[in-house]
């Protein structure tokens, strides 16, 4: 029967439909053109019966089976069709790691019937070969063979225990990292390169309390988003991750990971590789006096600011240009004109130049606002926000045992201290900002609603409009503690790709086309009789333009009034800074790399490996398409956090897999080879005469053969190998 499939019809009869079924088999005709013929109707068929029927077709295309344990004798009927292979190997690549024994070593013993680490485990392992919501997993896990691998009933995967088991992951969420990083240096030893790098993704609500409405990566604008910093190694395994607050800066999140890390063995000696928009002076200027060695890339508008031996002034007065011979000749031009200034040549679109070691003085600036500990010095709610902090200290110390305690020391009443210490509810950011004085003085019954509202977001509106209230200009200025400077040494490499001059050139020469166009536009519809737009609103529409095109430094706005036909109108002139425009092309195709001094690389390594970065920028594209990291279905912090690190173990596991698969074959990546697996099952027997359970598996196909041939897998289909490993599952009654 090969090539047949079960065809529904179904057949609207006045106010009832009615489904049939029918057997077709798939041919060629004489002339190569796909055909069909029916070869039985069925009739009118149940659900159930429409079910048997898929299985049993499915089990008589797999006519090469192996059978455990013997059922040649015995009449049976298939009553499940559980997925097998693909769920193996991921299972393998998971004991791999024993990661089980890790997990039941971080997460408390307890009376339960399935552990936490086995929950974890098949919540990856559906990450990996079918990413859906928590609630498809409690769907997806009867279908499968984890049951029968993993050796518990499918009816203790419910919605309860899942979230319960979030929740720990999200507690043991640091001791697993630290953990992870130990069994990488016991398998594989020494790092030889660290990348970073931030991510972003979006809520299509209002998401939980870390997320917060600010423009994504993506360039969406107006989304709840969460941002996530991975720490991986060369072969791409996740050393580090951590979830952020929506509006935080990468070079902020830099700082948090080198905070973290600075303290470990491992970090040390091994280059951290980063993007330029984690590169600010501050974060290098962290880096430095933490000891940790670094690369990575100067952003264009400071690279000016670090070296003057840019070989710029020889590229002076080449253009950009679409027309293709055109531009291969100045692309030509440009290679040569850098190669005779000095810069060696690697391949076509690659020329270095090692500027050796440089001093350059360095500044490290804390964000966190200043707090006022001197209590004579407060008023009103942030005093109360003070007395509060120091009650909720003495309870960290044990000095009292409750707030009863106090309150019966101060004299006050239970309700009185209740309201003191509903002051706490304020996030812990915005706490040392109204101490600071930031939001100017504010009374304990506004402050104290002001800690009722729910989320970060609200309680920092609130405050906001209390500061516009109190100083018709806004909050007061941020106060920030400076640390003295520091003296670090850099070393300094350039290279230049031509072909990117080429096309910044290109850009740059439309873009202030654009804005030629956008201005003529704009002062067309401002000179309608009808236009009612003020300064204010011409000039935020004008930054904003200028700002998407990075160009909003390099233009000087003026607006005036005009008097046109008896009525009065703005008009907008742009005039550019030449010298400003000469200073910003000077930049174009080159990259300034600034290093650690004490690394030993040569300038071409150097420049490989922050070329080679993309590691962590592929990570990043794994688990948003592959993982399905978005849509996030969880709505609180613990959750989403959790969320993450599965995403983060499923990552392991596929970086794994393609390890052992070998660099040799691009093309077999992880969801290919799990694509490429799904074909095979456990076909499920129950035997009618002592209801026992069978297991039928379907015969491999070549390229199934071949992948765990590659991967030394291939122990998972001998007979043996199933007999000791699967626990049959209860046969369901009826």
């Amino acid at each position: 029967m090969q090539h047949v499939h079960l065809q529904l019809t179904n057949v609207r009869s006045g106010k009832s439909t009615k489904r049939y079924a029918r057997l077709v088999q798939s041919y060629r005709r004489p002339d190569g053109m796909p055909a069909q013929k029916v070869i039985a109707n069925l009739g009118e068929l149940s659900d159930q019966q429409v079910h048997n029927l898929r299985i049993a077709l499915q089990a008589s295309r797999d006519a090469n089976t192996l059978v455990l344990p013997d059922t040649q004798t015995a009449h049976t009927k298939v009553i499940a069709n559980l997925a097998f292979l693909d769920v193996a190997v991921a299972l393998d690549m998971w004991r791999s790691w024993k990661l089980s024994e890790l997990l039941q070593k971080l997460i408390p013993e307890q009376r339960v019937a399935v552990k936490a680490a086995q929950v974890i485990c098949t919540l990856t392992i559906q990450r990996c070969v079918a990413p859906g919501s928590k609630l498809y997993a409690q769907r997806w896990f009867p279908k499968t063979a984890l049951p029968e691998l993993l050796g518990f009933a499918p009816a203790h995967m419910h919605n309860t225990r899942i979230h319960r088991v979030l929740q720990q992951l999200d507690i043991i969420e640091t001791e697993l990292q630290e953990a992870l990083t130990q069994r990488y240096q016991q398998r594989d030893g020494c790092f030889a390169t660290l990348f970073t790098d931030v991510t972003d993704t979006w809520f299509e609500g209002r998401g939980p309390d870390l997320a917060e409405r600010n423009r994504t990566k993506e360039g969406l604008t107006h989304r709840h988003k969460i941002g996530i910093l991975l720490l991986c190694n060369e072969h791409g395994y996740p050393l580090r991750w951590s979830t952020l607050a929506g509006r935080t800066q990468d070079n902020k999140a830099l700082c948090q990971l080198v905070d973290t890390i600075r303290t470990e063995n491992w970090a040390h000696h091994v280059p951290i590789i980063f993007d330029r928009a984690m590169g600010s002076s501050s974060a290098v200027a962290r880096l430095c006096n933490s000891q940790l060695r670094f690369v990575t890339a100067v952003r264009r508008n400071e690279i000016q600011s670090y070296t003057d031996k840019l070989p710029s002034h020889t590229l002076t007065e080449l253009g950009g240009s679409n027309d293709e011979p055109q531009r291969n000749q100045l692309i030509t031009e440009a290679a040569r004109r850098v190669e005779q200034a000095g810069m060696q040549k690697v391949d076509d679109s690659l020329y270095v130049l090692d500027l050796g070691i440089a001093s350059r003085k360095l500044c490290i600036v804390s964000d966190e606002p200043l707090v006022d500990t001197d209590p004579e010095s407060l008023q009103g709610g942030a005093l109360w926000l003070y007395h509060a902090r120091a009650y909720r200290t003495q309870l960290e110390n044990k000095t009292f045992k409750t707030q009863l305690e106090i309150a019966k020391n101060l004299g006050v009443t239970r309700n009185r201290m209740t309201q003191i210490m509903t002051l706490l509810r304020l996030d812990e950011t915005l706490q040392k900002q109204v101490l600071s004085g930031n939001y100017g003085p504010i009374d304990e019954h506004e402050l104290r609603a002001i800690a009722k509202l729910r989320t970060k977001q609200a309680q920092r509106r609130a405050l906001l409009n209390h500061a516009a209230t109190t100083h018709p200009m806004g909050p007061l200025p941020r106060r920030f503690q400076r640390n003295k400077e520091l003296d670090a040494t850099l070393r300094l490499i350039l290279y230049f790709n031509p072909q990117m001059f080429i096309d910044m050139r290109t850009t740059a020469d439309r873009h202030r086309l654009e804005v030629e166009s956008y201005v003529s536009d704009l002062n067309m519809r401002l000179r309608h009789k009808g236009n009612r737009a003020t300064y204010e609103s011409v000039y935020a529409d004008i930054s904003g333009k200028l700002s998407r095109l990075s160009m909003l430094s390099l233009y000087k706005v003026h607006i005036e009034s005009k008097q046109t036909d008896g009525y009065e109108h703005l008009m907008v002139t742009l005039t550019l800074d030449e010298s400003a425009w000469n200073k910003h092309r000077r930049t174009d195709g080159f990259v300034l790399l600034v290093a650690h001094s004490e690394l030993s690389h040569t300038a071409q390594q150097l420049v490989s490996m922050v070329r080679a970065k993309d590691s962590v920028e592929k990570n990043f594209q794994t688990i948003k398409s592959d993982l399905r990291l978005r849509p996030v279905f969880h709505h609180t912090d613990p959750k989403v956090r959790a969320h993450v690190s599965l995403c983060m173990l499923a990552l392991l596991l596929e970086r794994t897999l393609e390890r052992r698969m070998g660099t040799g074959d691009k093309t077999m990546t992880a969801p290919s080879v799990f694509e490429e697996l799904c074909s095979c099952h456990l076909n499920m027997m129950a035997t009618e005469a002592d209801k026992s359970v069978a297991y039928v598996a379907t015969e491999l196909t070549t390229q199934q053969r071949e992948i765990l041939r590659r991967l030394r897998l291939g122990h998972l289909v001998e007979l043996g190998h199933l007999a000791s490993c699967i626990k049959p599952r209860e046969v369901p009654s009826g």
